[in-house]
């Protein structure tokens, strides 16, 4: 099945290269038609095909409002609503979906908001025994955010009531917890002054203070390993902060200016 997956790919992006066969357009169109009906398996496997292109597609005028129409619709917001139901292979799906067209995503930040809330929710919900998709939701929220930064300053203090269901979720871990941590703290540096970037650095700093007095206090207990294990995990976040917290390399600042 893979196989055959992997050479309906092939093909999807050469039928792509033949002009006019408006192929985003066409499965844009059995999306959105599939979404309402909640045919979750038939709306993976477009979705699918819609990630098979992505490479080879060009943003004229179609393309991009074809893409305005997918990712502008319930469909993350579905997603998110029905978490319980959506088969993981979806989630999948949905999450490249965002990787892939993140670049579109950056562009129109009107889009931000559902995508968001959609991987907070893999990250705060999804099972023990499921914990790959959760990682996969994590780092998925680390690039996003850290490429759309500055978009998503008016979005941080929703961001941050999200952050603790989704570091204490069934699945969650210490590599789901520093993709979060350097998710948000690459939001607090697009914020446009020091004093504002104080209050939210200081939330996820008391984050960290928090587990490592924890760490301190199973030490104490006697417990070296799971000590050993707990405090190391916070200094990863601590330097996972540290990453995001950093101004990106092509950023200007101007040195004439009153500011």
């Amino acid at each position: 099945w893979q196989f055959f997956r992997d050479n309906i790919a092939d093909f999807f992006e050469q039928v792509n290269n033949v002009p006019d066969t408006h192929l985003l357009s066409n499965m844009v169109v059995l999306a959105t038609t599939v979404l309402p009906t909640q045919s979750w398996l038939h709306l993976e496997a477009i979705i699918f095909s819609i990630n098979c292109i992505s490479d080879s597609i060009a943003l004229s005028d179609e393309n991009t409002q074809a893409l305005s129409a997918l990712i502008g619709s319930s469909l993350f917001s579905d997603i998110s609503s029905n978490n319980f139901e959506v088969p993981n292979k979806l989630k999948r799906a949905a999450m490249t979906l965002v990787d892939r067209y993140s670049s579109f995503i950056k562009k129109n930040p009107q889009f931000l908001p559902p995508v968001l809330t959609f991987l907070f929710t893999i990250l705060g919900s999804t099972p023990a025994d499921r914990v790959k998709i959760a990682d996969a939701s994590a780092k998925s929220l680390e690039q996003l955010c850290s490429s759309c930064r500055k978009s998503l300053t008016p979005h941080l203090d929703e961001s941050l009531q999200q952050c603790p269901q989704a570091l204490s979720g069934p699945s969650a871990n210490s590599y789901q917890k520093e993709k979060i941590m350097a998710a948000l703290a690459s939001i607090i540096q697009a914020l446009p002054t020091e004093e504002a970037k104080a209050a939210p650095l200081i939330s996820l700093i008391g984050v960290i203070e928090n587990d490592l007095n924890t760490a301190i206090a199973t030490l104490n207990a006697g417990n070296l390993e799971d000590s050993e294990m707990l405090g190391t995990s916070a200094l990863q976040c601590l330097a996972s902060i540290g990453k995001g917290i950093q101004a990106l390399a092509n950023d200007v600042i101007d040195v004439d200016s009153d500011d």
